[in-house]
């Protein structure tokens, strides 16, 4: 929801998501930081390469469309 204020889209349906995800670590900065790493399907279009969540400036949380080679699969 927090995305779709800051593009200035307010969603009139109620957003629903498929989630299947796994726990992983993550070290970074010398914290060892709790990850995710799955798939989801939702009823909304999200562009590819945007990042959800906590800590996208540090490169977590970044989404894309399954099956599309981008440079993030280098």
């Amino acid at each position: 929801m927090s995305l779709f204020k800051s593009l200035g889209h307010h969603e009139e349906q109620k957003i629903m998501a498929i989630v299947d995800v796994r726990g992983d670590h993550s070290n970074f900065k010398e914290n060892r930081m709790l990850v995710f790493k799955g798939e989801f399907t939702t009823n909304v279009l999200l562009p590819s390469l945007i990042g959800i969540g906590k800590a996208v400036s540090r490169g977590f949380g970044t989404i894309k469309e399954k099956g599309i080679e981008n440079v993030l699969d280098n």
